[in-house]
């Protein structure tokens, strides 16, 4: 089993540490209810900070996504007449595909296979900033760079 910082969410290696490496809080808490030391093992349901914050701004992203496709699908539609409306509905299905892919990196975390999740999510990223939009791109670009937080 992992052990977890309380504090920054960052995976301690060394079970008989007092302070975190990586931000230095406490391990041990005291309980002000029972004054017993708290364990600091986080239990196999519970995620670090860094990969609940992933799965928030894969949320954020693929709500954008789906505002974007349902946009894009609309105008695609009324200007399919000419032939940019097709170019237009290729943005659309490429918004309601990263929509559906986030959903399935966010299941990947949940799993707690953050390697596998983080080199799909690369992947979605440079999709989102070529067809899904640059608002997209970003939010998944700052979800990518949360990874290394996971290590």
């Amino acid at each position: 089993m992992s052990n977890y910082c309380p504090q920054c969410g960052k995976r301690i290696k060394d079970p008989q540490s007092n302070f975190c490496p990586f931000c230095g809080a406490s391990l041990h808490q005291r309980s002000s209810v029972d004054n017993q030391k708290v364990s600091w093992s986080k239990t196999e349901e519970e995620l670090p900070a860094a990969a609940e914050t992933i799965i928030s701004l894969n949320n954020v992203a693929g709500i954008i996504a789906l505002l974007f496709g349902i946009f894009f699908l609309i105008i695609g539609v009324v200007t399919l007449v000419v032939f940019v409306g097709l170019f237009i509905l290729i943005f659309a299905f490429v918004n309601f595909l990263i929509r559906w892919k986030l959903y399935e990196i966010n299941t990947l975390i949940k799993e707690k296979r953050f390697n596998q999740a983080r080199n799909e999510q690369l992947i979605w990223m440079i999709l989102g900033f070529l067809l899904g939009g640059i608002i997209i791109g970003i939010i998944l670009l700052i979800a990518y760079v949360k990874y290394d937080e996971i290590r």
